[in-house]
């Protein structure tokens, strides 16, 4: 019975994924008089917001004004149309605008689910946070930062953000879904990844971190789970629960056993004092990524069972953690002379000596990773404008091109007591929600193809029921 509900979860999310961009539902429109009320109101605020020179500026005006073509501008059906979807940006995103698919993901405060827009038919992830068990775990300040960072981060490398909304009990984030699978997933499954695939992924990895950091942001939980790959095998990390901003120093335990640096789990100096840390503790997790690609496991996977089991028990994470204080990491026959050395120089328990330290004003950060003779035949050219073809096919040997966990080992939401949550919680979201203008924009243009080709759901369906967003 397990199996067939996996089958159909399966089946139906590949399908969803397959018309990726088919509208299921009309976009909503306002009533005439809410459309002249919304254009005065613009006016008033920036008189020339509808002329052409300003809303060329975005995709959907550049779209629209093609489509105008040598007609008048002004008064247009295009610029009417591009009114129409200003006021559609302006309202508020629901869940009910979304069609649920398979769960993708499980964390500590909620889910990960494959999710539809009804109005443009384009797939997205929406990470689903419970208010009350964030409050009880500590971590409501942690989504609000997740949220902030996302916002201020555009990178090929990293996830889009979309859009976030929330309701009486819970925060969701909806991201740009990609299909392909986490890394962790296609290591488990291929054992070890080759050199060339191995430097790719490390390479798009750099980026995304590079990214971060340029903005201000440590991201503190890189992993293979957290590095996701779209279905022409693109990378993208994502998950940036624990990404904090740097300021003059960070405090607090974060991170993944096997992978947190060493300066975060030994956080107290000889007084006691919580000690501080920086954006080099992502450059020791990149060195652990980057044997875990080469090898198969992070190198304190296998150094914690050097250990006597009468300290520890069954705490594996406390044998992790022992191992990533003190063993020496040895390094097997899948290591080339060129891998052996990066991962050392980034794998070095004193951060000043670590790759990517930036203690001169020579060093560059994580550029100076960039520059080390392991990416020496590296085209960082092509990837960075996009022509590089991915080395990696993300379905190879799969027979239902869905690269997922199974909702087994997914495993259901432990449904944890939350704590009592009221209206002073409730002000803490009060800038919560978000919609990404650009990226509105894309989707919009999607939905406008489709209803050139095969007909506008606006006009087979006059109705005034809102799907907002």
């Amino acid at each position: 019975m397990d199996d067939m509900l996996e089958h159909n979860a399966n089946n139906e999310y590949a399908n969803a994924t397959d018309e990726d961009g088919v509208p299921t539902a009309a976009w909503p429109m306002p009533k005439p008089e809410e459309f002249e009320a919304f254009k005065a109101k613009k006016l008033k605020d920036k008189s020339t917001i509808f002329d052409k020179k300003q809303v060329e500026k975005n995709k959907l005006g550049e779209y629209l004004l093609k489509r105008c073509g040598d007609k008048e501008w002004e008064g247009s059906d295009e610029q009417k149309e591009y009114i129409n979807f200003e006021w559609v940006r302006k309202q508020h995103v629901r869940l009910e605008d979304f069609n649920e698919f398979r769960i993708l993901g499980r964390g500590g405060f909620g889910l990960v689910k494959g999710v539809r827009r009804g109005t443009s038919g384009v797939m997205y992830a929406n990470k689903i946070q419970h208010k009350a068990r964030m409050k009880a775990g500590h971590a409501v300040q942690l989504a609000i930062e997740e949220r902030k960072c996302l916002q201020s981060i555009e990178s090929d490398f990293v996830v889009n953000f979309i859009s976030s909304f929330h309701d009486k009990d819970n925060v969701y984030l909806i991201l740009e879904l990609l299909t392909g699978g986490d890394l962790q997933f296609h290591l488990k499954k291929h054992k070890k990844f080759s050199d060339d695939i191995a430097t790719y992924f490390l390479a798009c990895t750099l980026q995304g971190i590079g990214a971060l950091h340029d903005a201000g942001w440590v991201y503190r939980d890189l992993k293979p789970e957290n590095i996701l790959l779209s279905g022409e095998g693109e990378l993208k990390i994502t998950d940036l629960g624990l990404a904090t901003k740097l300021g003059d120093g960070i405090k607090g335990g974060a991170g993944t056993a096997g992978y947190t640096a060493p300066e975060i789990l030994e956080d107290k100096d000889a007084d006691g004092n919580r000690k501080l840390y920086d954006e080099r503790c992502d450059f020791w997790s990149f060195g652990c990524l980057a044997y875990a690609f080469i090898d198969g496991q992070s190198p304190f996977y296998k150094l914690k069972d050097k250990f006597d089991p009468k300290n520890f028990g069954k705490d594996q994470r406390k044998a992790i953690e022992a191992a990533t204080k003190d063993m020496v990491v040895e390094y097997t026959g899948n290591f080339t002379q060129k891998s052996t050395a990066f991962c050392k120089v980034l794998i070095e328990r004193d951060p000043d000596k670590r790759l990517g330290a930036c203690i001169d004003d020579d060093s560059e950060g994580w550029r100076d990773i960039e520059q080390h003779d392991f990416f020496s035949d590296f085209n960082w050219d092509a990837l960075k404008d996009g022509s590089m073809k991915p080395p990696f096919n993300p379905f190879e040997d799969m027979e239902d091109n869905v690269a997922l966990e199974s909702m087994e080992n997914i495993g259901e939401h432990e449904e944890k007591k939350g704590a009592s949550w009221g209206d002073s919680d409730e002000n803490k979201f009060k800038t919560w929600d978000f919609i990404s203008a650009p990226l509105f924009y894309d989707e919009v243009i999607v939905s406008l193809k489709y209803a050139e080709e095969n007909g506008d759901l606006r006009d087979k369906k006059k109705s005034s029921a809102c799907v907002v967003m």
